[in-house]
């Protein structure tokens, strides 16, 4: 009979007098730990077993709702340092290195292949880039994260790498 409210943050008991009929079947113990209880919540139970069953269930339902609201936050601090961790993930630059008078275009060229390659593998990064050095040598580049640089390095076999800025 108990449920967790996301929207809300707290815990509640839908049927709290189902809650206390079960406490009433141990009604020796519950009202002996009720007065154990007690001063650790700055109450002191009556005599009268009903109300020491009705604290002791009240006191139940707060360390229950202490303890469910103490998980849901280290649900989302865990949740937040996963997607924390997924953001600030390596990216790394694969590198193609070409050579000689034609390398200014063939990198341009070799660029175009590397966006065939993204849209076909339905890539999550789409950086690609060339750059002419001098008149001698120019690089085409992807970059790619840590997840996929294996595989893609497998695949596409680039020269060289390092990582991106």
């Amino acid at each position: 009979m108990l449920f967790f409210c996301l929207e809300t943050k707290e815990a509640k008991i839908q049927d709290s007098k189902y809650f206390t009929q079960n406490l009433r079947q141990a009604s020796p113990l519950a009202t002996q730990a009720a007065a154990c209880c007690a001063p650790l919540v700055g109450h002191s139970p009556s005599s009268n077993a009903e109300t020491s069953l009705d604290f002791y269930a009240k006191y139940l339902m707060h360390e229950l709702h202490s303890t469910l609201t103490v998980r849901y936050n280290q649900l989302l601090c865990n949740f937040a340092t996963l997607k924390l961790c997924h953001v600030q993930m390596r990216k790394i630059k694969l590198i193609w290195d070409f050579r000689g008078p034609d390398s200014a275009k063939i990198a341009e060229h070799h660029e175009k292949h590397l966006k065939e390659y993204i849209a076909i593998e339905k890539l999550p990064l789409n950086i690609t880039g060339f750059d002419v050095l001098n008149e001698m040598h120019a690089i085409a580049w992807m970059v790619v994260t840590d997840d996929f640089m294996i595989p893609v390095r497998d695949a596409l076999k680039p020269h060289r790498g390092e990582l991106a800025p």
